[in-house]
């Protein structure tokens, strides 16, 4: 009989909203990998395609809280935290910064000997502060720390090819219904996505 292991209690939700700091510089498909697969010779649609890719690829990364790609971002936080507090994307890669405000309104930056970054695999990382950690007093604002951290595969190489599959599937549609409102979602991106499991990220 198999058991399910089990977690670490995590901090209730204390997170603001992520804003991308650095893109990605390419996406998991290339441009020629989806031609081939909506059968498409022209490059009269090129440009179009580019962006149906860009949306798929915005789709499949939202749905399961993945960035596929290599990119940085910033997510606020409303204060100082006692249990790991988990990180809004999947495949974490590094916690590059944590700022906040001091009782002053100075930005400070946060020694990264107060706080251990776990990345299990395929899982969403986390940020524990150390056990002694004391804490500054902080400004009172919205969201007085920042946390900036990398997130998703190291190259295209490694993004799952069940997240191509679905990935290619969608700009095809996309594709096929433009100016088409409303449409559904074909059920084999759907099914992809269901059985969508991270692989390693190293």
């Amino acid at each position: 009989m198999s058991h399910a292991i089990q977690q670490p209690p995590f901090v209730p939700s204390m997170l603001g909203p992520v804003s991308l700091v650095t893109a990605p510089t390419e996406q998991p498909v290339t441009l020629d990998e989806v031609k081939d697969h909506c059968d498409v010779d022209l490059d009269d649609d090129d440009l179009l395609l580019g962006g149906k890719i860009a949306a798929a690829v915005s789709y499949v990364g939202h749905s399961r809280g993945w960035a596929l790609m290599p990119a940085t971002y910033d997510v606020g936080v409303i204060g100082w935290w006692r249990m790991p507090l988990r990180i809004p994307w999947a495949l974490l890669r590094t916690i590059d910064s944590v700022k906040y405000f001091d009782q002053t309104g100075t930005e400070q930056t946060l020694a990264a000997s107060n706080y251990v970054v776990h990345t299990p695999q395929g899982q969403r990382g986390s940020l524990e502060l150390i056990s002694d950690f004391q804490a500054p007093a902080l400004k009172r604002r919205a969201y007085p720390i920042t946390i900036r951290f990398g997130a998703g595969y190291a190259s295209r190489a490694l993004v799952p090819e069940t997240a191509k599959e679905a990935i290619y599937h969608l700009v095809d549609f996309l594709y096929e219904n433009r100016g088409a409102a409303g449409a559904d979602l074909p059920p084999t991106v759907e099914h992809l996505l269901d059985s969508l499991i991270p692989a390693g990220y190293a």
